[in-house]
């Protein structure tokens, strides 16, 4: 199956992207909705409309696609990125809020 994802490189359209996922058109012997999304900071999820499902051939086509093009490397591992930064930023402002009031003091 993974030898055969590359005959459909050249046969994606990115439909639309978001943070954490990325939905395509592949153009196999029809046309397939296929997507990747973030399922948590362990892996992702991936679907296909073809009849053989998540994980076939489409979407292994898609994750190499992502994995070629930096934008959407960096869409797709927004999800993971984001909250982890959010929290850090957090943390940091109330020990610096902590830290200014205790020298106030």
């Amino acid at each position: 199956m993974k030898s055969r994802a590359g005959a459909y490189l050249s046969r994606i359209t990115i439909q639309a992207q978001s943070p954490g996922s990325i939905t395509a058109f592949v153009q196999g012997s029809q046309r397939y909705k296929t997507w990747i999304k973030h399922k948590s900071t362990h892996g992702y999820e991936d679907y296909c409309s073809c009849p053989y499902g998540a994980t076939c051939k489409h979407t292994i086509a898609l994750a190499r696609y992502i994995e070629r093009n930096e934008e959407l490397r960096t869409m797709i591992d927004l999800k993971i990125i984001e909250p982890h930064v959010d929290r850090a930023a957090e943390e940091l402002k109330g020990k610096v809020v902590t830290k200014y009031k205790m020298r106030d003091a």
